[in-house]
């Protein structure tokens, strides 16, 4: 199959469903070929990863061709790719740092960035623990997506009364989970974090009504109209760093803001199909049911004789002689008028 970086849909089911059993009797080899595309997902990236057991991996860059140029048999195709190349260079300057250049020159696997769903930066949207406040309070909230033969994922995420910062705690993604199966996770998660909202996708509204009622849970499920939308508004939070994931336990929604890419077939703004997003879809869900740009961090009164404590009492004496000077002219103002 030459090309598979390029087939979106289906190319683990047509390559281990239909052509590995139809090859058994001869005991055939299957070989996908190609370059590494702009989707970093799937089978064929996978395989060209080494995260697919079971295949042999040949790979090699345009400057590993010593076969003679079909121009100048006295150079080889790795020499006339060069001379191609700095020619490139020569009239492009940096064209060589440009995700195409290293995908199909250099063999290496690039996602453009304007190209992703999410804004995700690690340093910028990463933290370690939660801070710590002497008052106000936290508030989680539980979001599903559900799926079976796609992965069903959870996210917990968390905000306090006086940061307006929200953090995502921990997200899990299990693959092959009935409704019953759902409903013992959601539970544990209430038992251990004692959630203040559930949210759950509501593309499958009788999977979320048979959770209230046979499962007693108070799911409410989720809006999935203007996604789009939504998803530009959640990119501003972590633009400004008002999102952040903990580290170590947010592993699945890293991989997903890394690969999942909009889909520029679509007469519409949506994500690719064949990216996974569950544990973002997730987590949008359960943003847009936080509260946190409601928060007021609390006032820190400057100590006693320090350059701010100064700066605000000069302040506030300023304050208080123009109210008591607006006092007396209004005063004036009033006898003035009693006397004539």
């Amino acid at each position: 199959m030459d090309e598979a970086q390029d087939f979106s849909h289906g190319l683990r089911e047509l390559v281990f469903d239909v052509l590995s059993p139809a090859m058994t009797d001869y005991r055939g080899s299957i070989c996908l070929l190609g370059t590494p595309g702009i989707l970093a997902s799937g089978l064929f990236y996978d395989i060209s990863t080494g995260r697919e057991p079971g295949w042999k991996l040949h790979q090699w860059s345009a400057f590993d061709n010593l076969a003679p140029s079909s121009k100048d048999p006295k150079k080889t195709c790795a020499q006339e790719w060069g001379e191609r190349i700095e020619e490139m260079k020569r009239l492009k300057p940096g064209i060589e740092l440009t995700p195409s250049f290293r995908r199909q020159y250099l063999r290496e696997w690039v996602i453009e960035n304007d190209k992703l769903v999410y804004r995700y930066e690690p340093v910028r949207n990463d933290y370690e623990q939660l801070p710590e406040y002497k008052a106000g309070s936290w508030h989680r909230v539980l979001a599903v997506d559900l799926g079976y033969t796609d992965a069903s994922a959870f996210a917990q995420l968390a905000y306090h009364d006086n940061d307006n910062t929200l953090f995502v705690e921990s997200i899990e993604k299990q693959e092959a989970m009935d409704v019953s199966a759902v409903s013992l996770k959601i539970k544990a998660y209430i038992r251990r974090a004692e959630p203040d909202y559930l949210i759950c996708d509501g593309s499958n509204r009788m999977a979320v009504e048979e959770m209230r009622r046979r499962w007693d849970l108070p799911i409410h499920a989720a809006d999935r109209t203007g996604k789009s939308d939504f998803i530009e508004l959640l990119n501003g939070d972590f633009i400004t760093g008002n999102v952040k994931l903990k580290r170590g336990t947010c592993t699945p929604l890293v991989e997903e803001y890394g690969s999942l890419i909009w889909d520029n077939r679509s007469t519409r703004r949506q994500e690719h199909p064949a990216c996974e997003n569950h544990a973002a879809d997730a987590v949008l869900y359960g943003w847009r049911h936080c509260y946190s740009y409601l928060s007021v961090r609390p006032t820190v009164k400057p100590k006693y004789g320090s350059p701010e404590w100064q700066r605000v009492e000069e302040e506030a004496m300023e304050a208080r002689g123009i109210e008591r000077a607006e006092e007396e002219a209004r005063q004036r103002e009033e006898d003035w008028g009693y006397l004539n």
